[in-house]
Formats: structure tokens, C-alpha cells, sequence
């Protein structure tokens, strides 16, 4: 029987810090998230806990939102609060997921887990058993990091087997060929760069088929193996499976027990199952804080991006500065030649501003024809260092025609540019932008084509 553990800090999403039901929450404070990304991205990395949610977090899909928050909070509950005039579409979703609402001003209750959840667990009537559940649950908490969940089902089936050498191979996006995305005992360079085709070969068969195969080689073969025998196991289930799991060197060199079979299979099916929740929600984070038109990030990615880095710069990390860019005149350019031309130059700039920086600086699409740009690493709190970085993507754009394609004009086009540094001009996220920003309009007034500094503003 599991022991009983306190219940875990609550998490409160898209509440203050400092309201009264939020500070209650579950009767010892709550962290805070701003939105359901936020909150989702916390209990992916840091583990299932209470969640007290505010109705507007939950927009514009009111359902999907609370039914990722549900299955990420599990085994705790999720409670909503619903003040007056909430959008209804949030009540019916509640209702309907059978979570529990309460209003702004009622106690919260003590959030502890679901009894039937942890009666289940407790009594041993999971299907997957005790260590089965618990592989499930390490699977569960790195979802939002696909290659150290690799990295965890493959150290799983070597403490399951006591296999000396295991790789795992997944199937390229394309799904004509698998890859080594981790392996255990076998030389590391192998990891990115072995390819089998699926539909040939044990691994391409185990993953086409979605079967596990077992046998043996013959001994002393090309690889050198101390064993000859070898289990293959397929991630997931038909049509579409994942990749496989290999394991060699097994104890004794001997082959699973049907029984013992049956359980890998269980478990490598879940890994599949987790591993294609990883990849979409890797695929949905990286379509979310993509600009569509110009590849960049986009504004809600730089606002995470910036948050990461003040956390590093208020814990003695080097300085950072925010800048924001414009295109000058763009609107007369879009009047001129048209909104595809417009959207042709957006896309050179944007190429143009990445090529002038830092790899290690991002630039984003903050919005129209305006982009942000977070310098990291900086030496000092002069603007000179941040200013020189922005006076070279200014001439980088400014300096040559864009070339927007055959049949279509080479405008010149030029930038202007503000500049805020962390602990200079200020030490919170929307004071730096909004110092930036008033920079920028000060180089619009001088002139444009050129950068300022925020003192200088």
C-alpha cells in the first residue's frame, strides 16, 4: 500500500498572488500561473497538484483548456471560480467535465486527491500494477521534455530486463526511416545518426507491424555482442506506432517469459502513447510561438523568453537589454506596391535582423511591422554594447535592396530602433518594453533610420 503524502503547494491560474482565495488555496498558499499554458507547462515539469482556476484563463476554448488542466492536475482536483458575468461557455465546459465551481468569495475547499484515484492505486487494482503506474507517471511528468523522456524509457526497460546495451529508435516525421534517439551500452555516436527504414529489418518490422519480435543472432556477429539473444519492442500500437525499444546482452542471454513479454509490451505501448502526446505537444508549442509570416517567434514566445532571463539577471546572471524595431514607412510601402510585397519585405527584414545578431539573441515578431529583440550576455549596464548590436541590424537592413523575388521592386528599406537595459532603465518585463518602445518613438521624431537609447529618449 502507497504511503499517504501531504498534499502538494496548489497552484493557482489566472489569479493574483494577493487574493484571498488564491492565498488560501489549499490552505498553505498557491504558486501562480498566468494562463492555462503556463499553469499546464508548471505541472508537466513540477508534478500533478490542486489547481484553482479563474474563468479567463480558460478562454478562448474553455473545454479544451479545463480538460488538459484535469488530466495534468490528476490525481488532484480542479476547482473553477466564477464571477459574475463569466462567459457561460465556461460553466457548461465545468459541468460538463464534472469539475467543481465555486464563487469568488466561498472557501476553497482542502484539495486533496480523488478517493477513488488513490483507493485504486492503494488496493493495487490498476491495471498496469505498482511499477507499471509509476512508470506511467515518470512518462506523464516529462512530456513537455521529449529527449529526457527518451532517456527515462530506455533506463526503465534496463532496470526491467538488467539489458546491458538498448537503443531507442524513433520514426522520422516523414515515417520511411527510424532513427537512434537514445541508447545504453552502445557507442554514443550512434545517437541522430543510424537510420533503418521501416518495413525491413527487425526494427522496421517491429515498427510497421507494431509487434514485438524476439530471437536470436548468431554469436560472435559484427557488433561483438556477449549474448545472441534480442527482444524488440514496438512504441505503441498500430497504425502508429512510434519506433521500437532493442535490448541485448539480456541476463543469461536468455529470452522474456511469455508473461514477462506480455508486461514489456504493456509498457512499451504506454512509452509510445507518451511519446506521441510529447511530440504534439511539442508540435503545438512550437505552431503557438511561431510568427506564421516570418518564421520568428512570436510575442507570446519573447514575453516567456524575457521572463527566463530576468529570473537569470535578478539571481547575479549578466545584463540583458530589450529593443524594439519598427520599419519605417511601412504603411505608405503596403500603399504603394501592395500587402503581398508588404508581407514579402516583413519576411527579408525579419531574415536580414537574425543575420546581423547574436545567435544567442532572439528576435521576434512583436506585431504589424514592429519586432523585439532580447540582447543576452551583455557586459555592463553602458547602452554602448546594446546600441552598437542594434546599429548593426539597422545597416543590415538599410544597407541593400531587398530582394522580394522576380517581377517584384527591390525597395530600400530602413529600420528604427529603441533600447531599454535591465537594471539601467528598469527591472520589470513591461517597464523595460514600454522604455524601449518610448526610444523607438523618440528615433521615429528625430528622423528615422536609427537607434536610441532609453536615457536618451
Amino acid at each position: 500500500m502507497r504511503a499517504t503524502t501531504a498534499t502538494p503547494r496548489g497552484l493557482a491560474v489566472g489569479l493574483a498572488a494577493s487574493d484571498a482565495v488564491s492565498a488560501a488555496w489549499p490552505g498553505r498558499g498557491a504558486d501562480v500561473a498566468t494562463d492555462a499554458h503556463g499553469a499546464l507547462v508548471t505541472l508537466l515539469t513540477d508534478g500533478a497538484r490542486p489547481v484553482l482556476v479563474g474563468p479567463d484563463a480558460l478562454l478562448p476554448r474553455p473545454r479544451a483548456a479545463l480538460r488538459a488542466l484535469v488530466r495534468a492536475a490528476a490525481p488532484y482536483d480542479v476547482v473553477v471560480t466564477l464571477p459574475p458575468r463569466t462567459d457561460p461557455r465556461v460553466g457548461r465546459a465545468a459541468a460538463a467535465l464534472g469539475v467543481r465551481c465555486i464563487a469568488p468569495d466561498e472557501p476553497p475547499p482542502q484539495a486533496t486527491p480523488r478517493r477513488e484515484r488513490v483507493a485504486a492505486t492503494a488496493e493495487g487494482t490498476d491495471e498496469a500494477g505498482v511499477g507499471e503506474a509509476a512508470f506511467v507517471d515518470g512518462c506523464f511528468r516529462r512530456l513537455d521534455r521529449p529527449d529526457a523522456l527518451c532517456r527515462f524509457v530506455l533506463r526503465a526497460f534496463a532496470r526491467e530486463t538488467g539489458a546491458d546495451r538498448l537503443s531507442l529508435m524513433l520514426a522520422d516525421p516523414a515515417r520511411t526511416s527510424l532513427f537512434v534517439k537514445a541508447a545504453k551500452g552502445l557507442d554514443p555516436a550512434l545517437v541522430g545518426r543510424v537510420r533503418a527504414p521501416i518495413g525491413s529489418g527487425i526494427a522496421g518490422r517491429a515498427t510497421s507491424l507494431a509487434r514485438a519480435v524476439t530471437g536470436r543472432a548468431s554469436s560472435g556477429g559484427p557488433r561483438g555482442y556477449a549474448g545472441t539473444a534480442y527482444v524488440v519492442l514496438p512504441l505503441g500500437v498500430a497504425p502508429r506506432c512510434e519506433g521500437v525499444v532493442s535490448l541485448t546482452d539480456l541476463p543469461g542471454d536468455a529470452l522474456p517469459s511469455p508473461a514477462a513479454l506480455r508486461r514489456l509490451l504493456r509498457m512499451a505501448r504506454r512509452a509510445g502513447r507518451a511519446l506521441a502526446a510529447a511530440r504534439r505537444l511539442e508540435q503545438a508549442e512550437t505552431l503557438s510561438a511561431t510568427d506564421e509570416l516570418t518564421g520568428l517567434p512570436n510575442r507570446r514566445a519573447f514575453e516567456r523568453a524575457l521572463r527566463r532571463e530576468l529570473e537569470r539577471a535578478r539571481r547575479g546572471g549578466p545584463p540583458i537589454a530589450v529593443a524594439i524595431v519598427d520599419v519605417d514607412r511601412f504603411k505608405s510601402l503596403n500603399d504603394r506596391f501592395g500587402h503581398p510585397v508588404g508581407d514579402r519585405v516583413l519576411a527579408q527584414v525579419a531574415r536580414r535582423l537574425v543575420g546581423a545578431l547574436r545567435e544567442t539573441d532572439l528576435v521576434c515578431r512583436w506585431g504589424g511591422e514592429e519586432f523585439a529583440v532580447l540582447l543576452t550576455g551583455l557586459a555592463g549596464l553602458a547602452p554602448g554594447e546594446a546600441l552598437a548590436a542594434l546599429e548593426r541590424a539597422r545597416l543590415a537592413v538599410g544597407g541593400r535592396p531587398l530582394a522580394l523575388g522576380p517581377g517584384l521592386p527591390s525597395p530600400i528599406v530602413t529600420v528604427s530602433g529603441g533600447v531599454a537595459l535591465y537594471g539601467r532603465d528598469a527591472t520589470e518585463g513591461s517597464a523595460l518594453v514600454e522604455r524601449a518602445d518610448q526610444a523607438l518613438y523618440a528615433a521615429k521624431q528625430a528622423g528615422r533610420d536609427r537607434v536610441l537609447a532609453a536615457a536618451t529618449a
